[in-house]
């Protein structure tokens, strides 16, 4: 068997997806299958080192072998690390008998999976849409540090120059002045002449460009002003060669003192692409986002088709443009540049409370390791079930604290032992009671009195653990309450083996560990002797906690006649490539297929070449080294002549909505039954005519299978020469999305050429994807109340519509309508310890005054309630538009009593909400509990509790005024404001 060990092709063929996840056997099956004719699952016994054991728990890998013969496949078990991680067509995988090589890659396999499983506690924010196909600049300014930004900025002392407001402050401002937040000045600013003596910002008098000039003094204080207050109010340190802020003061000032809601991430520590993602999601909700990164901050405010993010650099417009967030670096820029501004990217995600964005909820606080060196062990020979090993953790911190005084946490460190089905079984090296004051402190641990004493217990016996760096919070000393021992965020996993009481620790080597997942993707074909960029997509696995830069090193070696033919590929696209941890990160690929250099001309002859991939880890590293990156024999790049005719270049796939307009995602819910049209855009080279007609047909290949699951008809086309075009009328092509499963998809375009259908794309940008999904439906929804007027025992009441069986809170009645008696409708109560029906609607009482209900789903053991001829109906749908034939009531005020109000046609009801069904000419029905009791025999009626005060909306958003129509809680009443009437 140790012959076949290092011809096993290190392929995976499927992509990230958006929503990565376990992979069960069936799916792992199914992959196999494309290797092998008939694939075997090995048995549990066989497979025990390589998964959790337990049946009920997730494997992290699924090994398959031919039952027909040679053969084997590796597929893991998590599709964030990707699919195929391994196959070869000779030999067969035997436990009993595997080579060491064999078993060390397996096992570097299975921490990979496990890392993913445990870094990925997500800190990101949960949205309820999906992002959008693309965000237009969300900052129409283009904001500096100078005149007139620094109108009120404090003089130096020794020089009497003005100061700078700083790039962190101007970018601040950038997002506030985008959302026009806030209208009142904040407390605690300086007073004094100008704009400086308003109680307000001057929003209407900011420009968006200051640098042509031609602006009077309230222009330049309106915006002076609000620099300088948010310089004040963050603490900035101002200076003539330069203004310091912490992000982390801004972040102070924005909670503390601009009603804003604030939230963290810190790209370096995030599973790589979950960064990005959030950057969309944030995006797509109208939010800028400000960045730091490496000693500039700016603003993320908008991003393209292809992925491309939009930077404010905050410059005065200066190198304003598109860029991949993993290499942003501009050559030049303006005050303060550096030039590297991918190097620890912090983001701040900034909501205003101004009653339009929704807030950011507050996280939990947990502990963090605040870097990539994660608990390490300092191992040595013969290390047993008594030893105690010497550990190493640094950089704990203590994440979404305050970044104030104001935060803190207590509690204690320790290193967790779990068994293979993922209990903890113990906590070694519990720490004594330590505090993080604020966001800035850390501990470190270090090998020299910290560690893990296996001799504090009994065994551990022979098999499998995993050691985890934990921690616990202190809820209260005088009692001595702790919190449970949990993982600490961006922790990692460290596998512990034990046989016949002898140890062996399997820790990360902190090297990259780089493979290419799938075959290289020709994008754009290469052609001899032509000035025409070459571009292949290859897709880059790192397995690794450490994000990978450096030059990528591409080498052709020629098949055939082309035999000891070689052409090393111009780097002058690859000179500084990303491969983000623990992911599969897709590179371009583009090269000339001839140039001159320094050793003279070089040049690509038509034929075909193998392909040598060399990865130089030599940017952000202390150890750089050159990693070959292995590429699949059976892959050869063509290189076509130079006089191939009717070249073909496709530069873009457009995604229209049934109405024509550009589709405002390319996340498609399927419960909704999408349709999408495309179209393209595209070129085409070397003829003599002015088009080049043809056919072309759509595929949607499935990112996971790399199957094709859809080919369109074909398509006469002709395809203008040399210039780019919009081709969408002649190429447009309906697909009803219902037809396909849900999965990410990436959409092909194909051009006939003498009977044979070639894949055409272009060398600059990604093929065009779409993610099809099931909608989830939530698993607990907050109810808005208001308060009960003249209702007996009712202090709270709310309609609910439920997603979901729910539960029927503690202290809280639901009712249902069995009918009518002339204005007066019968509410039944539900019976006790019965569940809501999913697709109810109800109403819902408390004799307490409280805000919210807090609704949960039933669990499957609970009896649902049969609510049959219930009048009441819950709204779906979001946004539900009420037409005649819904006859809809809704719970409001009339003469200071609680009733059902009649609700305009055309009315829009929030989502979660119910409405009662009765066609009657009567404005307003009364309520009749029936018993003319609520059923609830205890009375908790808070007193102090007063009704709040301003307008609000369903959804808890506050609004300055109710001039929409629609339902709004008003003083603490539900109002129904009806449609202006001519």
């Amino acid at each position: 068997m140790n012959k076949y060990i290092f011809s096993i092709a290190v392929w995976v063929i499927g992509t990230m997806v958006a929503y990565g996840g376990p992979v069960d056997e069936s799916q792992a099956k199914a992959l196999a299958s494309k290797y092998l004719i008939n694939p075997v699952s090995m048995s549990e016994s066989q497979t025990v080192a390589y998964s959790r054991g337990n049946k009920t728990v997730d494997p992290t890998l699924h090994l398959f072998n031919n039952q027909d013969g040679d053969g084997f496949v590796i597929v893991a078990a998590d599709d964030r690390v990707g699919g195929v991680l391994g196959y070869s067509d000779r030999g067969q995988l035997d436990a009993a008998n595997m080579p060491a090589p064999l078993i060390e890659l397996l096992a570097s396999y299975s921490r990979a999976v496990e890392k993913v499983r445990v870094d990925s506690i997500s800190v990101t924010p949960a949205y309820a849409k999906p992002p959008k196909a693309y965000v237009k600049p969300l900052i129409s300014a283009t904001w500096s540090q100078e005149y007139p930004y620094n109108y009120y900025t404090p003089r130096s002392s020794t020089s009497g120059k003005p100061t700078f407001t700083g790039c962190t402050i101007t970018a601040a401002a950038q997002v506030l002045f985008a959302h026009r937040w806030p209208e009142k000045r904040p407390a605690g600013v300086i007073l004094g002449e100008g704009a400086m003596a308003y109680d307000y910002y001057d929003w209407n008098n900011m420009l968006d460009d200051y640098s042509q000039g031609g602006y009077n003094q309230a222009q330049a204080q309106a915006v002076g002003v609000l620099m300088r207050d948010l310089g004040k109010l963050a603490q900035a340190t101002y200076g003539v060669s330069g203004t310091r802020c912490d992000e982390g003061k801004v972040w102070n000032a924005l909670q503390n003192y601009y009603n804003c809601t604030v939230r963290q991430l810190e790209k370096d520590l995030l599973p790589g692409g979950e960064f990005l993602q959030a950057i969309y999601n944030e995006l797509s909700a109208g939010c800028p986002v400000f960045m730091t990164g490496g000693d500039h901050a700016f603003v993320y405010d908008g991003y393209d088709e292809n992925g491309l993010v939009h930077v404010n650099w905050g410059w005065g417009g200066l190198d304003d443009g598109y860029f991949d967030i993993n290499t942003a670096a501009v050559a030049a820029g303006g005050y303060g540049s550096d030039g590297c501004y991918y190097e620890k990217q912090l983001a701040l995600f900034i909501h205003p409370n101004n009653g339009i964005i929704e807030p950011l909820s507050p996280k939990p606080v947990v502990l963090s390791i605040n870097n990539n060196q994660a608990l390490q062990f300092q191992v040595s020979e013969g290390m047993t079930i008594s030893s105690r090993i010497p550990a190493q953790l640094k950089g704990v911190g203590a994440r979404n604290l305050a970044q104030d005084d104001n935060g803190a946490y207590t509690g204690q460190v320790g290193i967790g032992l779990f068994s293979e089905d993922g209990n903890c079984l113990h906590v070694f090296g519990k720490t004594d009671v330590l505090t993080w004051a604020t966001y800035y402190n850390s501990y470190n641990f270090e090998y020299d009195w910290w560690g893990a004493d296996l001799s504090e217990i009994d065994g551990p016996a022979d098999g499998t653990y995993y050691l985890r760096p934990l921690g616990r919070r202190l809820l209260n000393n005088d009692e001595n309450e702790w919190g449970n021992w949990t993982c600490m965020v961006n922790g990692n996993t460290v596998q512990m083996m034990v046989s016949g009481g002898k140890v062996t620790l399997i820790q990360s080597d902190d090297k990259p560990h780089l493979s290419l997942v799938g075959k290289p993707d020709v994008l754009e074909p290469a052609y001899a002797y032509s000035s025409q960029l070459a571009g292949i997509q290859l897709n880059i696995s790192n397995l690794s906690r450490y994000q990978a830069r450096g030059e990528l090193q591409v080498e052709l070696i020629g098949t055939g006649h082309l035999e000891g033919e070689t052409y090393e590929v111009p780097n002058a696209y690859m000179m500084h490539m990303v491969a983000q941890r623990m992911t599969t990160t897709p590179w371009i690929v583009k090269f000339m297929t001839s140039y001159t250099g320094t050793t003279g001309n070089h040049e690509l002859k038509a034929g075909k070449y193998r392909m040598k991939l060399r990865f130089n880890h030599n940017i952000e590293t202390k150890t750089p080294a050159v990693y070959e990156i292995p590429v699949p024999d059976d892959f050869l790049l063509e290189v076509h002549p130079n006089n191939y005719y009717g070249r073909v270049t496709v530069t873009s796939v457009k995604l229209l909505d049934e109405k024509g307009n550009y589709a405002p995602s390319h996340h498609f819910n399927l419960s909704e039954s999408p349709k999408v049209t495309l179209g393209i855009s595209g070129y085409s080279k070397y003829i003599t005519q002015n088009y080049y007609s043809t056919q072309m047909r759509y595929r949607l290949v499935n990112m996971k299978s790399g199957e094709t699951a859809y080919t369109s008809k074909g398509y006469m086309v002709s395809i203008p020469r040399n210039n780019e075009t919009n081709l969408t009328s002649s190429t447009s092509h309906t697909i009803d999305l219902t037809e396909l499963a849900p999965g990410d998809y990436e959409i092909h375009v194909d051009i006939e050429r003498e009977g044979e259908w070639l894949d055409r794309w272009n060398a600059n940008t990604l093929r065009r994807k779409i993610t099809l999904y099931n909608a989830v439906l939530p698993v607990n929804v907050e109810v808005t109340t208001f308060a009960a007027e003249n209702l007996h025992d009712v202090a709270s009441i709310a309609s609910f519509g439920a997603p979901f069986d729910a539960i029927v809170p503690n202290g809280v009645k639901a009712w249902y309508v069995e009918q009518i008696q002339g204005d007066k409708v019968m509410l039944k109560a539900l019976p006790e310890g019965h569940a809501i029906q999913a697709g109810s609607g109800v109403i819902l009482t408390s004799p307490s005054m409280t805000g919210v209900f807090h609704m949960e789903k039933a669990p499957l053991s609970m009896p649902i309630a049969s609510l049959t001829g219930n009048m009441l109906r819950a709204c779906k749908d979001g946004n539900h538009v009420v037409t005649s034939q819904d006859h809809a009531y809704l719970i409001g005020s009339q003469n200071q009593k609680t009733s059902f109000c009649k609700v305009d046609v055309g009315s829009i009801l929030d989502p979660y909400t119910a409405y009662l069904q009765h066609s009657s000419d009567a404005a307003v029905l009364q309520f009749c509990f029936v018993g003319d009791t609520t059923g609830i025999d205890r009375v908790e009626q808070d007193h102090k509790t007063k009704k709040p005060d301003g307008i609000y909306g369903l959804d808890g958003h506050q609004y300055s005024s109710a001039s929409k129509p629609g339902l709004y809680i008003i003083k603490g009443e539900k109002r129904m404001v009806n449609k202006q009437r001519k």
